[in-house]
């Protein structure tokens, strides 16, 4: 993947567009806001097999399972792996790369949970009313956008 010129304020200008969106199981959740940001940044569409396929949590959860034999982890590793993103450590995660965090989620659960790398270098994720913020320490993967 390659970020596209002027990609910094591309970011914020998503992230701020996206601040008060209401979590929404396949159209604004964890995984498809962190492609989202990806796609803003680069153009690729990473999602593009998940898109317009699921409605709530069984069916993304199937979906997860049917693509990676797993969960959201599983597929962050196949959707890095297919688009070319390495992983990398925290200390070498920064603005506009994925992570993959256990915080509390929309679903009172401690679970994976994509998000992305802001330019202030929290991880935003998609919430229940709006985007969450968190502190890159909060990730335990990261990809390299």
């Amino acid at each position: 993947m390659t970020r596209i010129e002027g990609w910094e304020t591309i970011l914020t200008k998503f992230i701020v567009s996206r601040s008060n969106e209401k979590f929404k199981w396949g159209k604004h959740d964890c995984c498809l806001f962190a492609c989202d940001g990806i796609e803003a940044i680069t153009g690729d569409d990473s999602a593009y097999m998940f898109r317009d396929k699921y409605a709530d949590k069984a069916g993304a959860y199937s979906l997860l399972k049917d693509f990676s034999g797993g969960g959201l982890e599983e597929t962050a590793e196949c959707l890095a792996g297919e688009f070319g993103m390495d992983e990398v450590s925290m200390s070498f995660a920064g603005r506009g790369d994925v992570a993959l965090c256990n915080v509390p989620t929309v679903i009172n659960e401690e679970l994976p949970t994509l998000g992305i790398i802001g330019m202030s270098g929290d991880i935003y994720i998609a919430g229940t009313r709006r985007l969450q913020v968190f502190s890159k320490e909060s990730g335990f993967r990261f990809w390299k956008v």
